[in-house]
């Protein structure tokens, strides 16, 4: 993915991805994704990892498939994160957004707010 290539991946479905996407300045400037009818790829995962250091960080462990499949009970390590973002599109920390060369998990305030100043500067 090149710098110009700016995208969100987000779930249509959810009204949390569509209250964030409210408060993005420039939201015309990215592609979406929504994952549920586009998946992530293995692809699209490493390179989240890879920026970000680990897999666990942009896991969500929110989602209810974590609890029925009582992931809460085990200590998943990073090869376990990566399989079951693969395997389902709710386990995403969603939304997150790729801007300018950088990923940003923007369901956190400070990273939406660090996102749209980047977007004011660019």
């Amino acid at each position: 993915m090149t710098k110009t290539e700016n995208k969100i991946y987000y779930l249509s479905s959810c009204s949390t991805s569509k209250k964030i996407l409210s408060k993005i300045k420039s939201l015309n400037e990215f592609q979406l994704q929504d994952i549920k009818l586009n998946p992530l790829t293995a692809v699209d995962i490493d390179r989240m990892h890879d920026a970000l250091g680990t897999y666990e960080i942009f896991f969500s462990k929110k989602s209810q498939l974590y609890r029925k499949l009582k992931l809460n009970e085990i200590a998943l390590k990073e090869a376990d994160y990566r399989k079951y973002l693969l395997s389902d599109y709710t386990f995403l920390r969603r939304p997150v957004a790729f801007f300018n060369g950088k990923y940003y998990l923007i369901s956190l305030q400070k990273e939406l707010d660090r996102m749209n100043a980047d977007l004011d500067r660019k």
